[in-house]
């Protein structure tokens, strides 16, 4: 028997009119990972092919706390480039950028991946919870959530 207190229903939705679905006739609707809310947020993907892009570079603020990274810094950072100031500077932000996302996947392996892993565990408890609302299910959500 459910909890009350552990009541758990998928309201979130999204409405179209027939215009904008005759317009995009493969929309699809995922309802996203609940951060902080017993609210899904939505992803509407209308069927359009996403153009490809580079992947930005995403400098993350736990590397400072590794022993080698400094040391990753400096030897990138003490390249000599004997060009104008400003164009020297540039290069020595794309060497160290290169270095620090090598050595970031060397010693850390794919973050972003292991991210996605751990988000679809997350999505995973939540379909057991809106199965089953226990208080028990709630607190091994909450724990994924974590």
């Amino acid at each position: 028997m459910p909890n009350k207190e552990c009541i758990f229903k998928c309201l979130d939705r999204i409405f179209v009119n027939f215009p904008f679905q005759s317009l995009f006739p493969n929309i699809e609707v995922e309802h996203l990972m609940r951060i902080g809310s017993d609210h899904a947020p939505l992803l509407m993907s209308c069927g359009e092919e996403a153009m490809q892009f580079v992947k930005p570079f995403k400098f993350l603020n736990f590397w400072t706390k590794h022993e080698t990274f400094m040391e990753v810094v400096r030897q990138n950072w003490m390249v000599d480039f004997t060009i104008y100031p400003f164009l020297s500077f540039n290069q020595k932000l794309k060497m160290v950028k290169l270095a620090l996302s090598k050595w970031s996947k060397l010693t850390f392996g794919d973050i972003f991946k292991q991210l996605t892993i751990r988000e679809d565990v997350v999505k995973i408890k939540e379909i057991l919870f809106e199965e089953a609302p226990t208080v028990e299910n709630r607190t091994i959500l909450q724990q994924a959530q974590a």
